[in-house]
Parts: structure tokens; sequence; C-alpha cells
């Protein structure tokens, strides 16, 4: 297949674009600069200039794919919510506009789900909450997605829990801070439950949903909850650091230390893969306790 694949060159997208590569598909990667897009480039990607926020010329890039796979984002302190559309809503006219077949997978996040309630176990079919924090309007951008797909566009959504492993994204940024302090935080009263996903999992369900042509939401996680203290601890034991140097933080101490994402901290989600199972992906890092130190080691190779 034509892939156009925004973020190939960031943590996630460049995971992607890996296992696309591998798979043996032709692959375009849009990037800000040659010097980002030196290492897409060495794994055999067409690389094309640009910037996301560049929409009308966004459009006019993406057009002509197979597939569309969208995993940028435009980081602002204010009117994230607005760009981010405006360049979701380029890529889907683009998209559009081919006159073969096309399928577009947008990323959004397990957070727009927002929390279960007491056991509730949300698959993809689950009605939402209200969405965490950072990601208000994101299950806003879901149903606008989705609600633009015809016959030959085809809209798929998906929803990675915490991504980890390798070098790159919150965990191994909150792994460094701790390092750093020599203390391990965590929010509140530590009861929070979160899921996660190893980022090379959650890299080979974007590619198995294109080459499925599979449609709608799905979940990109493990399936196993995990409690926020209980991170804490096995950080811990990984980092070298004593238990009394594990420290709660009220939220607003979290976000000042480690950024708005801390705010995922304070999420209570029970959540399963059901329709990502049923396309026949399954992740192969059974869950992060058990895959944390492999992980940590993947960091600091």
């Amino acid at each position: 297949m034509k892939v156009f694949l925004t973020g190939g060159t960031g943590y996630i997208g460049g995971a992607v674009l890996e296992k696309l590569i591998a798979n043996k598909h032709e692959v375009t990667v849009l990037s800000r600069t040659e010097e980002k897009a030196q290492k897409a480039k060495e794994l055999g990607a067409k690389i094309i200039l640009g910037d996301i926020t560049e929409t009308e010329k966004l459009k006019e890039l993406a057009t002509g794919y197979d597939a569309i796979i969208h995993t940028a984002f435009a980081f602002l302190q204010e009117g994230a919510d607005k760009v981010n559309l405006q360049v979701m809503q380029a890529l889907i006219d683009a998209g559009k506009k081919n006159e073969k077949p096309c399928i577009a997978v947008f990323t959004s996040s397990l957070w727009a789900l927002g929390n279960t309630e007491g056991e509730e176990i949300a698959d993809e079919d689950t009605t939402s909450h209200d969405p965490v924090g950072l990601f208000l309007w994101r299950r806003e951008h879901e149903k606008i997605a989705l609600e633009q797909a015809n016959d030959n566009f085809k809209v798929a959504i998906l929803r990675p829990g915490w991504v980890y492993g390798k070098k790159g994204g919150f965990v191994s940024f909150y792994w460094n801070v701790c390092e750093k302090e020599k203390t391990v935080y965590y929010l509140g009263d530590g009861n929070g439950l979160f899921c996660t996903i190893h980022v090379d999992d959650i890299a080979d369900l974007f590619v198995t949903i294109i080459e499925k042509k599979a449609t709608g939401i799905f979940h990109g996680i493990d399936g196993k909850p995990n409690k926020v203290i209980d991170i804490a601890n096995i950080s811990a034991d990984i980092l070298g650091i004593s238990k009394e140097n594990i420290k709660s933080l009220p939220l607003q101490d979290a976000a000042n230390k480690f950024g708005p994402l801390a705010f995922g901290m304070s999420v209570f989600q029970r959540a399963i893969a059901k329709r990502s199972l049923e396309l026949g992906w399954k992740p192969t890092r059974p869950s992060f306790p058990e895959s944390a130190k492999s992980a940590y080691d993947e960091l600091k190779k």
C-alpha cells in the first residue's frame, strides 16, 4: 500500500514507520526538516518537507494514497483543539479527493473515554464519560472524523493507552526525572488506574488496521490496568530507588514537575481492546509489570 504518514519522525510514528517498512509498504513521511527525517530516510521512506499546520498544503500533499496514518500532534498552549481539528479535516479532505479507495487512521487517546465507573470494563462500544483534561476535545474530533466516512473513504480511530518502551514518550521522561532526583513520584493516593501498551505493539495495531481496512474505534492497550502506586513501586525497583523515596504529589505539583500529561495519572480506567483483538492483533508484551525491566533496558541502550 502507498501510505502517507504524519509524525513519522516522532515516538509512536517512528515505530509505525518501522512496521510499515517491514511489511513492504511504500511510505511517504511528512517532516519539518531534513535533519529530523534522516532516520526515516535511512529506513526507506520518501520524505516530503512540510508542517501539519500548513493545512492547505497538507491537503494537497496527502492526496493520492491508499492509506493515511496521522500520529502527529500540534502541541500548543492555546488553541490546540482548533488547530488539530483543522489538521484532521485537511487529511480527511485529502482522502476523500482520491479516486481510489483510501483508509485514514487518526490517533486519539484512551483518555478520550474518560473514567470508567466502579467495576465497569470499557470496550470500544462503551459510551464515553467525561474525557480527561487535555483530551476534552478528542471525543468530539473522533465523532467528526467518523461521520465523514463513506464507501470510498474509510475511517478508523485508534486510542492508545499509556505508551512505553524504547526512547521517548512520557514513561521514559518519568523514569529519567525520577532517576535524576532519586525519588519516585506518584499522584495522590496512588489508586488511579490506567492501561498501558508497548510502542511496538501500538505500531503493529496501526498497520493491522490499514491492512484489514478496519473501521471504527479501536483501543490500543494490553488489557491489564495498573494502579499508579504499583507503577511507582515497579519503577523504584528498576531504578534502584529505596521505598522510602517513593513520594506522593498533589495533582498540580505533578503537573508542574511532569507537564500536563501528568493529569493522565489521575484517571481510573478499566478497559479492554475487544475490537482490536477481533482483528487478530495481539500485544507481544503481556503487561507493563512484566515488561517494565526490558523497557528500561531499551531506554538505556
